[in-house]
């Protein structure tokens, strides 16, 4: 039985491995700077331990984790969200103490930048996207707009993108985001979203899936797994190339049978919900590998209350429909305590917090935990 330690509790991820790694044995400990993240609920976690937030300050992080992986004696820990950028910073503080289950920090923070992604991937098995920086909004014409994609170099949740850019939006947009803003070719075809464990450059574990249910043009709630030999070869070939460590997702476009890459996620993504009968710690720990399941996912709340009326509204209800019945719930699951009025007392605290901060609530809901290339101090 191996101890490990598991951030970023407030994902439906993190709860999905702390899940499986106590149903294959091993202990269980999370950690969060919210008082109610979502994983603290499960009968799978011993502990819950609330800690600082990252971008308040390092140092009271890194004492944070020490002391927990010291008084648990921890084996293993596991980043989920995107505090796996700090942890990465520190992870030579870390790693004497426990295995850090991320890769190198230069590699992850180029990875989560949608335009240095694009320049590492440029000799591998997949298409690039035309995309160009803004230098000065002023400068950009509606010509210039027109077929393309403004997105911020660093974004989440599919905020700081314009699908359909008007000059004024752009010059909205410049106000809000604080780094770099790019012009991208504007791609039609489906997407597709993968999620991967690897170790020294192997995956362990993949699922490739499509987000068929959105909350928005970008936050998935109902995953679809899919078979896709090009866009597995992809990711087999630049987790070779770079011998990566840890966990990623890229999202791509087929178009015209051609993968064009989008962006990546160099941390947990949502595709792990579909390797839930697993051994996810074999994967980890390079032992064992790992193939995902057919059967869909879903975070079944926001599919009820979100989901079904926009079926509704779109006349997609049969098909709403079917689809709930073929998924697997992310969330509440036999033999684990009732969510439902814990995932409503988790999204009270990210409402207060959005209001106290005058914050979008999805902003608020990573804003603790959020790297957007700035110095970590």
């Amino acid at each position: 039985m191996s101890r490990l330690l598991i951030t970023g509790a407030r994902a439906p991820v993190a709860l999905e491995i702390a899940r499986n790694l106590h149903r294959h044995g091993h202990m269980v400990f999370t950690a969060d700077s919210l008082r109610f993240p979502l994983a603290a609920n499960s009968r799978a976690v011993s502990t819950y331990y609330k800690i600082p937030s990252p971008r308040d300050g390092i140092a009271a992080y890194t004492r944070a984790l020490l002391e927990i992986i010291h008084r648990e004696h921890i084996d293993y820990l596991i980043p989920t969200c995107e505090e796996i950028f700090y942890i990465a910073f520190i992870r030579e503080r870390l790693s004497p103490y426990c295995h850090v289950c991320c890769g190198d920090f230069d590699l992850l923070s180029r990875l989560h930048s949608k335009l240095e992604v694009l320049n590492l991937c440029r000799a591998l098995p997949v298409q690039i996207p035309a995309t160009q920086v803004i230098d000065d909004v002023s400068t950009v014409t509606a010509e210039a707009l027109s077929g393309r994609v403004v997105k911020g170099e660093f974004c989440r949740f599919g905020t700081g993108v314009l699908l359909h850019p008007t000059h004024r939006q752009l010059c909205q947009l410049r106000q809000q985001l604080h780094g770099r803003l790019l012009l991208q070719q504007k791609l039609t075809g489906n997407e597709y979203c993968s999620y991967a464990i690897v170790v020294n450059g192997e995956v362990f574990a993949e699922a490739i899936y499509r987000p068929t249910h959105r909350l928005t043009s970008a936050a998935g709630i109902y995953f679809e797994p899919v078979v896709h030999p090009a866009i597995s070869q992809f990711i087999a070939e630049f987790c070779r190339h770079y011998k990566f460590d840890g966990q990623v997702g890229f999202d791509v476009m087929i178009v015209d049978d051609q993968v064009y890459l989008l962006e990546c996620n160099p941390r947990c993504t949502s595709g792990v919900h579909l390797l839930a009968e697993m051994d996810l710690f074999a994967a980890f720990t390079g032992t064992r590998k790992a193939e995902a399941v057919l059967q869909p996912a879903m975070i079944t709340l926001p599919m009820l209350l979100i989901g079904l009326p926009l079926a509704l509204k779109d006349l997609r209800l049969r098909q709403w429909y079917r689809d709930f019945r073929r998924a697997r719930d992310a969330i509440q699951q036999k033999g684990d305590k009732p969510f439902l009025l814990f995932s409503l007392r988790s999204l009270g605290e990210l409402i207060i917090r959005a209001w106290r901060q005058r914050l979008p609530l999805r902003q608020a809901s990573t804003v603790d935990i959020e790297w957007d290339g700035e110095p970590i101090l």
